[in-house]
């Protein structure tokens, strides 16, 4: 993929806890190839990250410990 994945929380103080993940995109047919050449992703504070995750079946966001 030659895109920018860019992500924002859709509410102030959302405060998802560590290993909740997100699917953010599936394949239609087939199977996801490549990464993202740009994240951009909220920060979650001193405590936890969102780490972007690549599957055949999906793209994950998962929240982790830094």
């Amino acid at each position: 993929m030659d895109t920018v994945l860019r992500i924002s929380l859709p509410a102030a103080g959302m405060d998802p806890a560590i290993e909740t993940s997100f699917v953010i995109l599936t394949p239609g047919s087939g199977s996801i190839t490549g990464s993202f050449q740009q994240t951009i992703l909220p920060d979650l504070g001193p405590t936890k990250k969102f780490v972007v995750r690549y599957d055949a079946n999906a793209i994950r966001l998962v929240v982790t410990a830094p």
